[in-house]
């Protein structure tokens, strides 16, 4: 099978649900996907009971005895009583009934390593395992799968909040908005975190709605916004996308207060209430 002269000892079916039915040294196990809450290995390993054929389900009574864990993109280990076993894919399988991977034992130097050059717990002489990192997490650089340092700063020194250890953004303002060089909201350009200055536009000559100091919005090109609604709130035939305000008319002929303008009542020529409308 060119094994590289390692010994084949088991092997694993896929189980038509989920995980695997493994047999190993004349032994039936059975390796399923971890629970949200046991760490973040692939497969659990559990021992199964002694006159469990290999379409069991699994019962909670079994004791747990492994794991089955990926260390690179083709090469899955498998750990059951503290001996540690290779997973490759079977080439030779000729059938449905055949199993899908084959179970190889991983012999070990006198120093402990494998033919790999690492040790039972997946890491090399050096300390760090197949991903570059050592048993803390963190790698040679100094930094763990997410790119943060044993203090939490990043390569560029903010934290995961997006600080720096003087409490300050990128921007250089800190978590309440305040500019480390100004001492104030704004910075020296008189712009504050959201990027707005005092008169509320931004570096574009826009406020927070869109609107520039003529009215004209910043994507439509025209008094009004995408809604269809000017600065004011008002839409293309003067009525407030809030409601009428103070001697207005809805649409629908009703002021702030429900009244309706040609009956002076809350109902219209038809009967029909302003809520009749919403």
């Amino acid at each position: 099978m060119g094994l590289d002269n390692t010994k084949q000892v088991g092997a694993l079916w896929k189980r038509p649900n989920r995980g695997y039915n493994v047999f190993l040294n004349n032994r039936k196990y059975l390796a399923l996907p971890p629970l949200k809450n046991e760490g973040t290995v692939e497969f659990i390993i559990w021992r199964r009971k002694s006159n469990a054929d290999s379409s069991a389900s699994f019962l909670e009574n079994y004791s747990r005895v492994g794991s089955i864990v990926k260390s690179t993109e083709n090469i899955l280990l498998m750990k059951i009583n503290e001996d540690k076993f290779e997973i490759i894919e079977n080439k030779e399988k000729t059938s449905n009934y055949g199993p899908d991977l084959v179970v190889l034992s991983l012999e070990y130097d006198k120093e402990g390593y494998d033919k790999y050059g690492y040790d039972i717990d997946g890491f090399d002489r050096e300390g760090y395992d197949r991903l570059g990192y050592d048993r803390g997490g963190f790698n040679k650089q100094g930094y763990d799968r997410e790119g943060y340092d044993k203090e939490g700063y990043n390569n560029w020194g903010y934290n995961r909040e997006g600080y720096d250890k003087g409490g300050y953004d990128r921007f250089g303002y800190n978590i309440v908005g305040i500019s480390k060089d100004t001492g104030t909201i704004y910075n020296r350009e008189g712009y504050d975190k959201k990027g707005y200055n005092r008169e509320g536009y931004d570096k574009e000559g826009y406020d927070r709605r869109g609107f520039n100091v003529n009215g004209i919005h910043r994507y439509t090109r025209t008094p009004y916004s995408i809604d269809g609604f000017d600065r004011e709130g008002y839409d293309k035939d003067g009525y407030n996308k809030y409601g009428p305000g103070w001697g207005e008319y809805d649409r629908w002929g009703f002021n702030e207060k429900g009244i309706h303008k040609l009956t002076g009542t809350k109902y219209n020529p038809v009967g029909k209430t302003k809520w009749d409308y919403k």
